[in-house]
């Protein structure tokens, strides 16, 4: 933690050297409709000697439970409870013990009024920044206790929580966090971080995104019609939304699949007009699906398709990071690649939306439906 603070700060003329910070935690991801729980057998971890501490970067992290969290209709008792066959909990609490916390991030965390936290100034910065590692350390801790009951013990039904940046700094007001000075006898105090005023600017991405007026006849067109968008687009689109969720492997085994739906629709007709110029003298276009067939989608891709274009077409980079790509979803698939970095996901996936796009303008089928939602971000 930081030490550039003031050595006295007050709330209530309290010593506010150190902050302890609870999160309540589910026993597995998911809507409160549906979440699970992780069970128990005529014991649950609620006594004193039941709790445990860890240290992760320099910070404290103390687990516990209590009775309110076995799911009941009014109060219950620990005598009665103890009686359950196969009792059960549905969170746990995670205290964070913060040491040395920065005047910046202090003023954020007790200031009197709500404010407006600018993502992009340093002190915004700083105290996302923060906050956001408390949680994700803290889910992470829950999520060893999930994974040891869905993986050891059998109980499959169980999720772990995603360790999604985009949806960290907001977990705040889903797991009810509390805060309080430590060692004072001051009450726990609800804490909310803002997360409705943060500001992080940027977008959902280029304007290609957006509907635009141009666009609002294709809408209709394809109200009426009840066609369905080409099988790419759907693929790119559950990609880029698994990657956004937390589930990356998943995200690249969709990306990939947008890629080879896109060679077998380029090797299967290609646009020959508009081909020729480039390969007249490389391959025979009317050998392209026989050779495809033959080698497959890895192969094709890596060693044939950079042979039938230019670098102004189809630029070495595409190709490389699509191979990556590739490389990546056979790690996954065939060798139990257990995570992918949401940087690298990111990178590849927009690699392959945008080779996509560049396969499609080249495809005899390329246009209209083949081509809808397939652009070139920047």
């Amino acid at each position: 933690m930081s030490n550039d603070h003031h050595t006295k700060n007050t709330v209530g003329q309290l010593s506010l050297n150190d902050v302890i910070l609870r999160l309540k935690i589910p026993t597995s991801s998911g809507s409160e409709r549906e979440r699970t729980s992780i069970f128990f057998t005529h014991w649950l971890p609620i006594k004193p000697e039941a709790k445990f501490s860890i240290y992760k970067n320099g910070v404290k992290f103390e687990v516990h439970t209590d009775i309110s969290a076995f799911p009941s209709i009014g109060g219950i008792t620990w005598e009665k409870v103890r009686k359950f066959v196969n009792p059960r909990v549905e969170f746990f609490y995670v205290d964070a013990y913060l040491t040395d916390v920065s005047q910046n991030v202090f003023d954020l965390m007790f200031g009197p009024t709500i404010h407006t936290v600018d993502a992009s100034s340093d002190k915004g910065r700083e105290y996302i920044s923060f906050i956001e590692n408390i949680i994700k350390e803290a889910q992470e801790v829950v999520n060893r206790i999930i994974r040891y009951a869905r993986v050891e013990k059998g109980q499959y039904w169980l999720r772990e929580h995603s360790q999604n940046p985009d949806e960290l700094i907001h977990k705040v007001v889903s797991y009810k966090a509390k805060i309080k000075l430590m060692n004072s006898t001051s009450e726990w105090q609800d804490y909310f971080v803002n997360a409705a005023h943060i500001l992080r600017g940027g977008s959902i991405g280029g304007s290609e995104r957006y509907i635009e007026e141009r666009d609002w006849p294709k809408v209709i067109s394809f109200v009426k019609d009840g066609s369905r968008p080409s099988l790419t687009s759907e693929l790119l689109s559950n990609a880029e939304s698994l990657a956004v969720a937390g589930h990356r492997r998943n995200a690249i085994i969709e990306g990939v699949a947008a890629l080879e739906v896109s060679v077998n629709g380029f090797c299967n007709k290609p646009n020959k007009l508009l081909l020729t110029s480039n390969v007249s003298e490389r391959i025979e276009l009317s050998e392209l699906k026989s050779r495809y067939n033959h080698l497959g989608f890895s192969t094709t891709f890596t060693y044939l398709i950079p042979l039938l274009f230019d670098e102004n077409s189809l630029p070495k980079s595409l190709v490389s990071i699509c191979r990556e790509a590739i490389e990546t979803r056979n790690g996954v698939v065939h060798k139990g690649r257990r995570d992918v970095s949401s940087k690298d996901v990111s990178r590849m996936i927009s690699a392959i939306r945008k080779t996509c796009a560049i396969l499609h303008s080249f495809t005899e089928t390329g246009s209209s439906v083949m081509t809808e939602g397939l652009y070139l971000p920047d």
